[in-house]
């Protein structure tokens, strides 16, 4: 059930009236200012996922965008995929096998549905799928759970290895808080979080729990299975629970996320009432720190990680399709439940010594082994038989059991072992000049040991201008699902994958005066032995291609603190090179936000652009025109412990499509329209 029409529009007024007299007289308290950071406090925030060490904004040898909490508690978004498109070269995309969570990626490269190419971590623990390598729920990490979020663009694999390969997002959770918050919503949704932490001597303990439940919104699509049209929705059900117990330097952590979708797109089909995916994630970390000495520092973690992925899918096959080529014979379309499971192990140290006063090296060991546990279909008609026959390896009959009884698999289930060595030293090069060089050394079973060196020169050339060099090697190894992918009647996996490496140089010009900070970034990308999907007669094939790939562009972001009331932050990013498989990346992107704090309330607005993609559908390419999405949110700080809020995402209730990696669509993804609610929180 919808919310109501009446009722939308009064939230909706009550936005827009909320913009237009923002001098409402308020009590005059003094309340805990959950909003207020200058310029100047953003630009030493520390920033710790670039070399594993402090660094601030100004001297981290990266091209770095970071947001605080105080930032995030500003913004009418929900979710981490939401906030990375206000980074410049960072873009997302609605995913079309779940419609949770969504694609995203890094300077243009995206070569899959999974984002592989960029590494997550949350408190240091690494969250990519064991089995694809993606991030789990496509970065649905919930806004509210963030004290600071570091966005890093180009490669970071001479510290954390595969994976890393275009960029690295360092999420940091909130520690020290008390607090609930709770929201309704349009589309019959509801959100909810809390926050739990305690310390006690040398115990210290914290939990974060989140759920929502959205009733969905309708889309008229086109029929994949033929002409016409059909109606779907997209409803969902997420929750989310961290918790960590803590004494002295070690902590014990434990994550679960899980969320399932119905209808709407599932791995790009559609099948109403049938239709149904969910994802299952489990991590438990031990680490623990030692200080040897004042100089030399180490820090171990230990971790397990399981995830459960489980689809219900109509597989490319209208009712009546298979009746003439199955025994015995059946109008039913074929009907798939997959199951796939996969786990990873790893250890982790990391060591610090300070050599000087100005001087430090790090160093580490990594060890991991990832598995497929379990990757199985059940289905009414032998999937085995059906992909021989659509890769014309076999011929008809296609045998029909008429239950969803029929096993096969659809992996492998093998694993992979790597071991990886990193060193990285930093130091003064001369006068206001720093030098961090870097180097890793990773080898997995069935790939030749890779080397990822890094080098870069940050120079202070006075209190306002600062420049920096970078270079720095990544690679990627190829995941199980790209190699031990089976019975899929339209891809191919290969065994025989090499691992893709880049070389990217960057260089950057940083500029901070009281008001104002500019960041103008320059890249160069240049990769090798890619790693692609070439389609042939629609079945497609993972392969090495033979020409090595390079992509240039420039990233553009500034902050403008016009008054103590009004702060302006905006980012432009142009592509200048991309190659021929990127075609579903805009080249142009963009943001705008307008902050407003006057009192007890705080407005934002914040506009997000995204150039024209294109997308395969089936034998031809489409164009998806160019769109501008408008968030925003209204906060009124009724006392130190009670915050209200309304919010709206797609204000301006844009119809706008995101392209589908396959090529089976007529048209794209289609997106959530006005999406509005009304919150509370409360802390104690």
């Amino acid at each position: 059930m919808k919310m109501p029409l009446s009722l939308s529009v009064v939230i909706l007024l009550a936005f827009l009236l909320g913009i237009l007299i923002p001098g409402a007289n308020a009590e005059e308290v003094d309340p805990e200012n959950p909003f207020t950071m200058s310029l100047a406090q953003l630009m030493q925030v520390e920033i710790t996922g670039a070399t594993l060490t402090e660094k601030s904004l100004k001297n981290v040898p990266a091209a770095v965008t970071v947001f605080t909490r105080e930032e995030i508690r500003r913004l009418g978004m929900d979710y981490l995929y939401e906030l990375l498109n206000l980074v410049p070269g960072y873009q997302t995309q609605r995913y079309s096998d779940m419609s949770t969570g969504s694609y995203y990626s890094s300077r243009g490269r995206r070569q899959g549905p999974n984002s592989r190419e960029v590494l997550l971590l949350l408190d240091g623990r690494p969250m990519n799928d064991p089995r694809t390598n993606g991030p789990a729920f496509g970065t649905r990490v919930p806004l509210g759970q963030i004290e600071r979020v570091e966005i890093i663009r180009g490669p970071g694999s001479a510290i954390y290895g595969s994976n890393a390969f275009t960029g690295v997002i360092n999420v940091i959770t909130i520690s020290d808080e008390n607090q609930a918050s709770l929201s309704a919503r349009s589309d019959n949704a509801q959100q909810g979080e809390v926050h739990l932490s305690g310390r006690n001597d040398e115990w210290s303990a914290k939990l974060f729990a989140h759920g929502t439940h959205e009733g969905g919104q309708d889309y008229t699509v086109p029929d994949p299975y033929g002409a016409g049209s059909l109606t779907t929705s997209d409803p969902a059900r997420s929750g989310d629970f961290d918790m960590s117990i803590g004494h002295g330097k070690t902590k014990l952590s434990l994550l679960h996320r899980q969320v399932s979708t119905d209808d709407f797109y599932t791995v790009e089909l559609l099948a109403n009432g049938f239709n149904e995916a969910s994802s299952k994630d489990t991590l438990v970390t031990l680490e623990q720190s030692w200080n040897w000495n004042p100089d030399f520092t180490s820090h171990l973690m230990l971790g397990y990680r399981q995830n459960d992925v489980t689809a219900n899918i109509q597989v490319i096959t209208p009712p009546g399709a298979l009746e003439a080529i199955s025994s015995p014979s059946s109008s039913e379309p074929l009907l798939s439940k997959s199951n796939l499971k996969s786990d990873a192990q790893y250890l982790k140290i990391d060591n610090n010594w300070d050599l000087d006063e100005n001087s430090s090296l790090q160093g580490g060991v990594e060890l991991r082994r990832d598995s497929e546990i379990e990757a199985q279909s059940h289905s009414n008609y032998d999937l085995a038989q059906f992909t021989a026959i659509m890769k014309g390896q076999a011929a008809p009959p296609v045998s029909y059991y008429g239950t969803l009884d029929n096993v096969t698999q659809i992996g492998t289930e093998d694993n992979q072992n790597m071991v990886g060595l990193y060193s990285q030293y930093q130091r003064p090069l001369w006068e206001e000049a720093e030098l961090t060089m870097g180097i890793r050394y990773d080898k997995y079973n069935g790939i030749n040991g890779v080397f990822s060196p890094r080098a870069a020169v940050v120079q202070q050339l006075n209190s306002i201008h600062s420049l920096k060099l970078l270079y720095g090697e990544a690679f990627r190894a190829p995941t199980m699902a790209e190699t031990g992918f089976i019975n899929h009647p339209l891809l191919t996996s290969n065994p025989d994958l090499r691992h893709e490496s880049i070389r990217t140089w960057d260089l950057i010009w940083m500029a901070q005066w009281r008001k104002i900070g500019l960041n103008l970034v320059g890249f160069h990308n240049h990769i090798k032995d890619p790693i692609a999907q070439k389609s042939v007669n629609n079945i497609s094939t993972y392969t090495n291609l033979d020409e090595d790939e390079t992509s240039q562009g420039l990233e553009f972001e500034t902050s403008y603190q016009i008054s103590p009331p009004w702060l302006l932050r905006a980012t432009l990013t142009r592509f200048l090179q991309l190659p021929d498989s990127a075609l579903r990346e805009a080249k142009t992107l963009g943001s705008l936000m307008v902050n407003y704090e006057k009192d007890l309330w705080n407005f934002n607005l914040v506009g997000v652009y995204h150039g024209q993609r294109e997308m395969f559908s089936r034998n031809s390419i489409v164009t998806l025109d160019d769109y501008w999405v408008v968030n925003g949110k209204i906060c009124y700080q009724v006392t130190k412990k009670w915050l209200l809020f309304t919010q709206a995402k797609n204000l301006l209730n844009e119809d706008y499509q995101t392209t589908a990696w396959g090529t089976g669509l007529e048209e794209g993804i289609p997106n959530r329209g006005r999406e509005l609610a009304l919150g509370v929180t409360w802390k104690f």
